[in-house]
């Protein structure tokens, strides 16, 4: 018999500024992961929603309270992503509907890839969707700050994120 076929694995980064000792899952048949000082991790297993929570931001030194999504396929976990699962879930929009209500909604250019995208690469970093990303999790902790759950704060971005999409206008104040 021909040896077993070992699990296809992924790797990729959690960013909310990198999280360091986030656990990392997926939505079926996941192992869990651990990122490393840099906010990377490798060697998860499963397939659908990757999640991540807990850990350090070490570019604050604060713990990371909050829970960041991505759709399967991605490599790397941010506040943007997790608007992608809230919009695919909330509206039934594809990840490339997705994605563009998300760049309208914050005037992104729409070539980048929010799935891929690391926008604190060294090698090219990408200020405007690190600022985009700081921006729905600065919403997302005021939100929980005043009391408002955070599938409520979701949910009512998202509401935001869907109508910027469909009217193709940039959200403001």
């Amino acid at each position: 018999t021909p040896p077993p076929v070992p699990p296809v694995t992924i790797s990729g980064y959690v960013i909310d500024g990198y999280i360091s000792g986030a656990t990392v899952t997926r939505e079926f048949d996941a192992n869990s992961v651990t990122t490393d000082g840099n906010g990377f991790f490798s060697g998860l297993q499963g397939s659908g929603i990757l999640t991540a929570t807990g850990g350090v931001d070490i570019s604050t030194e604060l713990p990371f309270t909050g829970v960041l999504r991505a759709p399967d396929g991605s490599t790397v976990i941010t506040p943007l992503t997790t608007m992608m699962v809230q919009l695919s879930q909330q509206f039934g929009l594809n990840n490339a509907d997705a994605q563009a209500a998300i760049k309208t909604a914050l005037n992104l250019d729409a070539r980048i890839d929010l799935m891929t995208t690391d926008p604190l690469s060294v090698s090219s970093p990408n200020v405007e969707l690190l600022i985009a990303g700081v921006k729905v999790a600065s919403l997302l902790a005021m939100a929980a700050t005043a009391g408002i759950s955070s599938a409520d704060a979701l949910s009512r971005l998202g509401v935001a994120f869907n109508q910027a999409g469909e009217e193709e206008r940039a959200l403001t104040n």
